[in-house]
């Protein structure tokens, strides 16, 4: 992580307490991401957005809850090789039922425009990959990682990102740019928080 303002011999004290920061934060996050019973988990990234205009969405999404139901999924254990034996036509429906997940759950908007409609923008990994035993999606076990990716007018200022009144969970929300220490948000449902959209190549600041 860079921290230009602490690359100083007179800052190696701040550096520490920034790295012990980092730590702390780190397996704090791995702590709610685990408890998925309790928390959804996105992250909005900003990182080529200075470049291109370009965001990128990730929402880890528990499968078992789309599947067999948020009651049993909590109960029981799902690891990768019940996601891996899933059959073509439950994929099929874990992805029309994580699109509709996605709309229900969250909504995204860019300054006072529209709510986005992100189902024919989500990406989902091909069943074939997700059942290879090296496939590493980098989500806990039983998870599916969605992404979707949209393109910024020049000028836009924020993106507002609101949890559903019926949400059933807390969201945690991950705002990821260049540089940057990343942003984290505990949200309650009906929550909403706008997050600050780096300036782009050729806009005045």
């Amino acid at each position: 992580m860079f921290f230009p303002h602490l690359h100083s011999k007179n800052h190696l004290g701040t550096l520490a307490y920034a790295a012990a920061i980092l730590v702390l934060l780190q397996v704090w996050v791995e702590q709610v991401s685990a408890h998925l019973e309790l928390y959804h988990n996105v992250e909005v990234n900003f990182t080529e957005t200075a470049e291109n205009g370009k965001v990128r969405l990730y929402f880890t999404i528990h499968a078992p809850e789309l599947l067999v139901g948020f009651e049993k999924a909590g109960a029981e254990i799902f690891d990768a090789q019940w996601l891996r034996s899933r059959s073509d036509e439950q994929f099929e429906t874990l992805f029309e039922r994580g699109r509709k997940f996605v709309a229900e759950k969250f909504t995204f908007k860019v300054d006072d425009g529209e709510a986005m409609d992100l189902s024919s923008k989500l990406h989902f990994t091909e069943p074939d990959i997700i059942r290879k035993k090296s496939f590493v999606s980098g989500v806990p076990v039983g998870c599916i990682l969605v992404s979707a990716e949209f393109k910024l007018e020049k000028g836009a200022r924020h993106v507002e990102v609101t949890l559903s009144e019926n949400a059933g969970k807390r969201l945690l929300l991950v705002c990821n740019r260049k540089g940057a220490f990343p942003e984290v948000h505990d949200m309650d449902t009906g929550a909403q928080v706008k997050l600050k959209i780096p300036v782009q190549q050729g806009e005045k600041k």
